[in-house]
């Protein structure tokens, strides 16, 4: 016992010396880095109050410099250990602490407003005697949220500012992805618990987002240039590629050409590390830290041309960067991936329908991905595993015999079904290895009720087909020699999504969990496919991506397609499938018929009893969908015979599960 008592004595002295040791090297003078001084500030602002700024300069400065501001909520102090955020001697640095925060806590108002401060702030270290009049911001997430308030307000002296995974508008979609909300997302901010509150209130497109997104639309009231940074794997970077295009949409001529776009494949706090999830790219090292030191020296100090490509964006395929003049990339094509019997094709091929169950109370966990939570492993992970489970769907496209690149906003448009009056359906995109790995890639959600707007909720009509736009986030991946992509369907995606109790009851509210059957139809009637943007070389014909004839179709073209009622490819044989299976209260029978037949469809229970007829007429050739409804059938197992008089017959076995 005397032994113990001595090793917990120890081991409480060895951790307070640590944190003694820690909190010593927060409040250590200059120098406290080794190329820079550091200094206290205190920076004036209303009421009758400062706030709190550490200042570094570089030990070498002899003149006047510009200065770097980066202002944080997180702690200053937090600096003081690793120094100024970018390897450099060309500016002085200045970390200013938030009003209300750590060393700005004795300023604390109600309602701040930061931008107000940061605009207060430049103009004052403008006119310190050791700053030229030159400053630029500089800083990531809550850090760029500011630098754009900032900014709005239009400081004299602000020349430039480079922000790092944020955009400047706060819409709907930020929250609630194809109308499912981010629950993760969205639970990870409770810190501010204004934002969840809000939220949750708030779970259509209704006029509070509208009044949101009017009042954070402030593009045009930015008007220095931007170096706007973000990450494939970043909580939300389509938002930030649109306020890349509203940032260069509504510049003046003088900035148009000035702002830059960055995008690296970084998760929301692994910018410019080679490891993101459980993959390495070390082309992408170094990158942030070069190209913003470079755009900053142009800007502050005058030093370079200003005549780099507006955008540069990481292609994973290489591992490496490419350039563009505007995000999405000039030159590519739509082509549409079809869901057929031999997967994902550029041609229409066969006709199926495919069902899965989705459990809510068995949901697929989350792996990777866009994250902001660091216990959830954000980035990219191998999902093959996905593969085995009987709740997805999973289709690929050919082994590619050369390279093949993909870059801009992907989406899937599916044809899909339920016996439920709302469920979700959801995907995700991977590139897989000749070794089998699944590389996760993109994904996206969408919730049925809000197929036809996010503003108006429509429960679905068991057993009928709905057209299904699913947003996927943006990607640029040159699909390699031996690769292939790969597209999952299924119905969940937790935490990173809300689970559906599939009940058509109130949304984000206790309620009844019901297992749905989901079903995704692909035919000439029902054209499902995943949409990508493909840039084929001078040398390539679309031949490329499938083996087989490809032309780029519209999506025009696809709904033409769709409607010709000629285009139908008939089936080679007699074929019946019956949908879902098990089924609750309603499900549709598809038979195939090869040529104009007297077709028989009739449903027995376990006696032999006959309990309903489908059919009992002639059809044309091609494929026919028969729907019924069982309310007054008792569940159990029931036998569907499907029979063309003289010719040939078939049975299915259908469960009915109440």
């Amino acid at each position: 016992m005397q032994t113990f008592a001595r090793f917990t004595r120890t081991k409480l002295w060895i951790t307070f010396s640590l944190l003694a040791a820690v909190s010593l090297l927060t409040l250590l003078p200059q120098p406290c880095h080794a190329d820079f001084d550091r200094y206290d500030l205190q920076i004036p602002v209303p009421p009758n109050t400062w706030l709190a700024a550490d200042l570094y300069m570089p030990d070498s400065a002899s003149v006047a410099m510009p200065v770097v501001l980066v202002q944080t909520p997180y702690n200053k102090n937090k600096f003081r250990l690793r120094g100024p955020p970018l390897e450099t001697e060309a500016f002085a640095f200045v970390i200013m602490d938030w009003r209300g925060k750590h060393g700005s806590s004795h300023a604390d108002i109600p309602f701040p407003k930061y931008g107000e401060d940061g605009a207060l702030a430049i103009e004052w270290l403008a006119s310190r005697d050791w700053c030229n009049g030159q400053v630029a911001m500089y800083g990531g997430s809550a850090l760029a949220q500011v630098q754009f308030l900032t900014a709005k307000e239009q400081p004299e002296h602000l020349v430039c500012m480079v922000p790092i995974n944020h955009a400047i508008q706060t819409r709907y979609q930020k929250y609630y992805h194809g109308g499912v909300k981010r629950t993760e997302y969205v639970e990870t901010l409770s810190g501010w618990e204004w934002i969840p509150t809000l939220v949750n209130n708030h779970p259509t497109y209704d006029t509070f987002w509208q009044f949101i997104s009017w009042k954070t639309n402030n593009a045009q009231d930015i008007q220095v240039p931007v170096l706007l940074v973000s990450g494939w794997w970043d909580m939300t970077p389509d938002e930030a590629l649109i306020t890349f295009k509203d940032l260069v949409d509504t510049a003046p001529d003088s900035i148009r050409d000035s702002h830059k776009l960055l995008v690296g494949p970084w998760t929301h706090t692994t910018v410019g590390r080679p490891r993101q999830g459980s993959f390495l790219f070390p082309g992408a090292t170094g990158e942030l830290g070069e190209m913003a030191t470079k755009f900053l020296l142009h800007h502050l100090r005058g030093v370079g041309e200003d005549d780099e490509p507006a955008v540069r964006y990481f292609d994973l395929g290489p591992d490496t960067f490419r350039t563009a003049d505007s995000w999405p990339p000039e030159g590519g094509e739509y082509y549409p991936f079809y869901l057929t019997d031999d997967g994902l094709r550029t041609y229409q091929s066969g006709n199926g329908v495919d069902g899965f169950p989705y459990n809510p109370r068995t949901p697929i966990i989350t792996q990777g991905g866009r994250l902001f939570k660091k216990t959830l492993n954000p980035g990219p992970h191998d999902i093959a595993v996905l593969s085995e489970r009987s709740d997805v769907l999973y289709f690929d496209t050919p082994m590619m015999g050369e390279s093949v690149e993909v870059a801009g906003y992907i989406h899937a448009k599916l044809y899909v079904s339920t016996n439920r009056p709302d469920t979700d359906f959801m995907v995700f995109l991977a590139d897989v290895f000749p070794d089998g790995t699944a590389r996760f890639i993109t994904d996206g959600a969408r919730r049925l009720r809000f197929r036809n707007s996010f503003g108006t909720e429509e429960l679905a009509e068991p057993g009928q087909v709905y057209e299904l736009d699913i947003p996927m986030q943006s990607m640029a991946l040159t699909i390699e020699p031996a690769h292939r992509l790969r597209l999952y369907i299924t119905s969940s995606n937790y935490p990173r999504f809300d689970l559906n109790l599939n009940n058509g009851g109130e949304m984000y509210a206790a309620g009844d969990t019901l297992i749905a059957f989901n079903s995704v139809h692909r035919s000439a009637a029902h054209p499902s496919a995943l949409w990508l943007p493909i840039h084929l070389n001078n040398s390539q014909t679309a031949d490329v991506l499938n083996g087989g004839t490809s032309t780029p179709v519209s999506t025009e073209q696809v709904a033409e397609l769709a409607a010709d009622e000629s285009s139908t490819l008939l089936p080679d044989e007699f074929g019946v499938t019956a949908y879902p299976n098990p089924f609750n209260d309603a499900a549709t029978v598809s038979v195939a018929l090869p040529r104009a037949s007297q077709l028989t469809l009739k449903l027995y229970n376990v006696t032999g009893q006959e309990v309903a007829t489908l059919t009992d007429a002639t059809h044309p050739a091609g494929r026919h969908e028969f729907s019924f409804r069982a309310t007054k059938l008792a569940s159990g197992l029931y036998f569907l015979r499907a029979t063309v008089p003289g010719q040939t017959e078939q049975v299915r076995k259908l469960m009915l599960v109440r």
